[in-house]
């Protein structure tokens, strides 16, 4: 569908091109009428269509207003520079933005910047990369130092889409309903066809041309307003934040203490998933964690951390020097913990951290994982992860440990709650279940008979309500699902 664009704008008819889409469309449709439901074919077909519809006028918009400093030698030249890179990509995004908000429900807000920088690169990974393909066909080692070529140009994409994903707010969720995305088609049409009237494009023109300072000015001011206002409301709050994060894999935590400190407990198995979370939850500005706290060596949890480890400015790491073979990620983290001299406090039972003025961290259990107990104030969150057996030993020491008002548990921990003395023991007012996406499908059997057990306490799982994010003043509790 893009050679019916590139052959339309050629021939210079724009409404060839459209006809011919509209006869591939139906010729596609009839071989699969299904297609029409395939969100790969709606993105082709709305691309197109935008590339049609809203790349001249975008280049014209843009001409004017340069040739208002520029002379029109000057202006085209620049338009030859962005055309590609940014205009034609608004084009696109003007018609599949709505679909990819109805299927996929993230807006992406670093898509015309990541183009911009990537754009200038396809040339050459469609050059070398199909004299490559054609070389290799008459003899395979032909074609490899083109191949070579043609990779330089594929890293450099793959790693410009890599970083720019990592910006602060790269992207956010929303969903577009079935409701919105046909109003939303409705009025782009309504508004393209009125400004197909040359009249009501002078008319247009002369209303930006007239407001377009001010317009200018009231947007700088607005954007420098709402950077402002989302420091101030990202600033601490004088309550005890602990978040359980939604994760494709794995589990991890995230705590921030009312003076500000930064705690991420395990990073979960997805780096991806990790940063995106932890960009959303985190001050945009912020680059930099307190306290790393690894529970345990598995994959499913060091992964993540090593990319919150690579990308966070760590101050301190507690955990323990574990013995694991063939964990690849496990080695990579203890690499990066001596390349960036990020001390390592080993973990031993009782030990006790101070978050602050009144927070305080304590490590309950060490064999095989750790299990810690987090009190500010009155309220105590017991984070027990997989509940490991070396807690009965310790539950008959403190009295005090069964009546946690927070337990967070793994899957794993709430066979082994069910199963052990120190879970027949405990009584708590909240339980948070971290439950990936890939364990979504399968409910824990144990779970129905261990809230009996516990009295029914509140239950909240992270694979219904996503992130979990709990806050206390030391006294009562405010508990808000991401959904």
């Amino acid at each position: 569908m893009g050679v019916l664009y590139i052959l339309g704008r050629r021939l210079n008819r724009p409404t060839w091109a459209l006809n011919s889409l509209a006869v591939a469309a139906l010729g596609m449709t009839l071989l699969d009428p299904f297609i029409l439901w395939d969100v790969g074919f709606q993105l082709s077909v709305a691309a197109t269509v935008g590339l049609v519809l809203y790349t001249p006028p975008l280049e014209e918009g843009v001409r004017c207003l340069l040739t208002r400093w520029l002379s029109e030698v000057q202006a085209d030249r620049v338009i030859g520079l962005i055309s590609e890179a940014l205009l034609v990509t608004t084009a696109a995004q003007i018609t599949t933005t709505p679909i990819i908000l109805y299927h996929f429900r993230r807006l992406s807000l670093v898509t015309l910047l990541t183009n911009f920088l990537i754009l200038p690169a396809q040339q050459g990974v469609m050059t070398w990369g199909g004299i490559a393909l054609m070389l290799a066909l008459v003899w395979f080692p032909l074609g490899q130092p083109a191949a070579w070529v043609a990779w330089l140009f594929l890293t450099y994409t793959i790693r410009v889409v890599e970083e720019t994903a990592r910006f602060p707010l790269a992207s956010l969720p929303l969903h577009l309903s079935g409701v919105g995305l046909v109003g939303y088609y409705g009025l782009l049409m309504g508004a393209t066809l009125w400004l197909r009237r040359p009249e009501n494009r002078d008319a247009l023109g002369s209303w930006l041309r007239r407001f377009g300072r001010t317009s200018l000015a009231l947007s700088g001011t607005g954007i420098a307003v709402a950077l402002v206002w989302a420091a101030v409301l990202s600033l601490p709050d004088g309550r005890l934040h602990l978040r359980v994060l939604d994760l494709r894999r794995g589990d991890a935590l995230l705590l921030q203490t009312p003076e500000g400190l930064q705690v991420l407990v395990n990073g979960g198995g997805e780096p991806t998933a990790l940063l995106s979370a932890l960009g959303r939850q985190l001050p945009y500005w912020d680059r930099h964690l307190d306290l790393i706290v690894l529970i345990g060596p598995q994959e499913s949890r060091v992964v993540g951390a090593v990319a919150a480890l690579e990308r966070y400015d760590a101050q301190m790491v507690l955990g323990r020097d574990w013995v694991v073979k063939g964990n690849p990620a496990y080695e990579r983290w203890r690499g990066l913990l001596a390349e960036r001299s990020v001390p390592l406090l080993e973990a031993v039972p009782g030990q006790r951290l101070l978050l602050g003025s009144e927070t305080v961290l304590e490590v309950l259990a060490i064999e095989p994982t750790l299990n810690l107990r987090l009190t500010y104030g009155d309220v105590t969150f017991l984070l027990l992860g997989d509940g490991d057996t070396d807690l009965t030993r310790r539950f008959h020491q403190d009295p005090a440990l069964p009546y946690g008002t927070v337990v967070w548990l793994t899957r794993r921990g709430v066979g082994r709650a069910m199963t052990t003395a120190w879970g027949q023991a405990l009584h708590p007012q909240v339980v948070v279940l971290s439950v990936s996406r890939q364990e979504s499908r399968r409910k824990p059997p144990a779970l129905d008979p261990l809230l009996e057990r516990w009295g029914h306490p509140s239950l909240w799982r992270t694979d219904e309500g996503g992130t979990i994010a709990i806050a206390t003043d030391g006294r009562r509790l405010w508990i808000r699902p991401e959904r």
